[in-house]
């Protein structure tokens, strides 16, 4: 079996059923499609893009190899249904991604965000809170 490599950069073993699954799914969203056809057609572009396939391919021109395959066959209703669902995820993916980087943004001072100043000492007024004796701040970044 070959290796391709994912999104994130780390490599996993090529599993075709993740192949099937997706364009089996985007045959049954698909009017018309009966659900053994739906298993036909996973099945036939499954084979094909299986073929295709090199060992470090990317997750990206394995999916970019089914489109192809999909719209080439005569079931451009099935293609249409898994390039919405490829975009849908994208999306999906970048807002994650920016979530993820808001959060990190925005993220609260603690232990691990917050180094303490050099310059703290204990406030002898207060026993329960450190102050940094140049003033800049209870922590100093």
């Amino acid at each position: 079996m070959f290796t391709i490599i994912k999104r994130d950069g780390k490599e996993q073993e090529f599993d075709t059923k993740r192949i099937f699954n997706a364009i089996y799914k985007a045959a049954q969203s698909t009017d018309g499609v009966a659900d053994n056809e739906a298993h036909s057609i996973a099945t036939l572009v499954t084979d094909k893009v299986t073929q295709k396939v090199k060992d470090g391919d990317s997750v990206d021109a394995i999916q970019d190899m089914v489109e192809k395959t999909l719209m080439a066959s005569k079931y451009k209703g099935v293609a249409s249904k898994y390039i919405e669902y490829r975009h849908d995820r994208d999306k999906a993916r970048k807002a994650k991604t920016h979530e993820m980087f808001l959060s990190i943004v925005n993220a609260e001072a603690n232990e691990v965000t917050t180094r303490k100043c050099k310059h703290v000492r204990r406030d002898s007024r207060r026993n329960d809170d450190e102050v940094c004796i140049r003033n800049h701040s209870t922590f100093c970044r």
